[in-house]
């Protein structure tokens, strides 16, 4: 490669890394700054009316800070006489106005800007892409796979949910056209501790000035479960960990690491993410095995297990989330929803899935909007949100698909052990959310595919441990 070519691509890198810090913070932009009262204030203050009024043994909470702030007592008082039994006054967070809607637009123009410029690179280089394919074969046949389920999508299900399927696989032509990428993983790392910081230095706001879409109740009156621009707290409990493991993975030098670790715990603990805090404390234990010499990975891998158990059982009281375990085992929870989609439909359908695109964060949100007409579906589609990868998977593209997905995973972990960190927290990350659809962990995770696919070792500086 010439030096001007080089530099080109370096500064396409560069840009591409601003690219990726700004569409996170724009897609959650609207979210955060009407959370935050900055925008939508007379919805704001309406909220704060209803949540003063109080709950079961704690009525009328005009001397909390917030209720000072925004509400009189007789605004409370209209409140009460208005609101009902079931009230929904703080849904108004979720909705996407008409001036956000191409704010959640430009990730899906980064992640065609990066489908295009590999597309582009591997035609203007040539090479051995077939080769690379060929040895890349879980990859190639979970794309090929999706190909497959996307037209058959078609005609079972219509064009908007075979379209909308399509949306979250984008990180399949990344991964295997993204050769010029592996150079320049570091700059995408540099980038995504930015990101990190800035997520950080957004909490504080949101914790004060935050409602409570929790209805907790708290003795400091703050806002619970905060979420930045990641909009739900376990998308930022998850994305937070798996950033720390791809900072880890591929930035240059590991320097400043440990303060990066800190403001990722922070994160995670104010996010109140039980799968958050179990992918990072897991990350963090597997690079401290890597670091025991032989002789003590036996030990290390028993205080793993160990920690590991005792953490899982203590999760409830360390997140002050008692009803946790029933957002796994309930019938609308994770595993609900996968014993549902495994049991409650024909084999075919659990074997080869029901076709790309069903049950998306899209098809479901244009389900909200617009009913079933919006989707144009042959028959009715359930609006039954999965909140893990393995459901989703199974729902869209059957087991044949998830075992495929997750076969690619294994793939690149045994492949790569630059990478096996970060694979290793997206593995566990995807049992409680579908990461296929969690922005940006879905485009990490093209980019990571890209360094298995097309070289073993990392095309970095020499990494300054600490």
């Amino acid at each position: 490669m010439d030096q001007a070519l080089e530099a080109n691509r370096a500064l396409w890198a560069k840009l591409l890394a601003l690219a990726l810090l700004a569409a996170v913070l724009c897609n959650g932009a609207g979210f955060y700054l009407k959370r935050t009262g900055v925008i939508d204030q007379e919805a704001y203050r309406a909220y704060w009316a209803n949540h003063c009024i109080g709950y079961d043994d704690k009525p009328w909470l005009v001397d909390e800070p917030q209720c000072r702030a925004n509400v009189t007592p007789a605004q409370v008082a209209n409140a009460s006489a208005e609101r009902g039994l079931a009230p929904d006054y703080f849904s108004y967070v979720y909705q996407v106005s008409r001036a956000e809607r191409p704010l959640k637009l430009v990730k899906d123009a980064l992640g065609l800007i990066l489908i295009w410029l590999s597309a582009w690179t591997i035609a203007k280089d040539g090479g051995s892409l077939s080769r690379r394919l060929a040895q890349a074969w879980p990859l190639t046949l979970l794309s090929a796979y999706c190909v497959v389920a996307f037209v058959a999508s078609i005609t079972i299900n219509g064009p908007v949910i075979a379209a909308a399927g399509l949306r979250p696989f984008m990180f399949l032509p990344i991964a295997l056209l993204g050769r010029w990428l592996v150079p320049y993983l570091g700059t995408f790392a540099a980038g995504l501790a930015a990101l990190l910081c800035i997520e950080g230095l957004l909490m504080p706001f949101e914790l004060v000035r935050g409602i409570h879409l929790f209805l907790e109740w708290s003795p400091i009156s703050l806002a619970s479960r905060t979420a930045g621009t990641l909009v739900q707290p376990n998308s930022m409990g998850v994305f937070a960990a798996a950033a720390m493991a791809f900072c880890y993975s591929f930035l240059p030098s590991r320097q400043r690491l440990p303060l990066l670790v800190a403001v990722v715990f922070a994160l995670v603990l104010l996010s109140g993410s039980a799968t958050g805090l179990i992918c990072l404390l897991s990350g963090l234990l597997i690079l401290l095995r890597r670091r025991t010499n032989v002789d003590g990975n036996a030990l290390a891998t028993g205080l793993f297990v160990l920690t590991m158990a005792a953490l899982v059982l203590a999760l409830p009281q360390l997140l002050g989330r008692q009803d946790l375990f029933e957002s796994l085992w309930s019938d609308t929870g994770r595993f609900g929803t996968l014993k549902a989609a495994l049991l409650d439909h024909p084999l075919a359908q659990v074997v080869l899935g029901r076709g790309l695109g069903v049950n998306t964060n899209l098809a479901l949100n244009l389900l909200g909007s617009g009913g079933q007409n919006a989707l144009g579906a042959a028959t009715p589609i359930d609006a039954l949100p999965t909140d893990s990868t393995l459901g989703g998977l199974v729902i869209q593209v059957g087991i044949l698909g998830a075992l495929l997905f997750y076969a690619s995973l294994l793939w690149a972990g045994m492949r790569d052990p630059v990478a096996r960190p970060f694979y290793a927290v997206v593995a566990l990350g995807s049992l409680t959310i579908n990461v296929t659809e969690l922005f940006p962990v879905n485009l990490l995770l093209g980019i990571a595919w890209a360094h298995s696919v097309w070289q073993i070792r990392p095309a970095q500086p020499a990494v300054t441990h600490v």
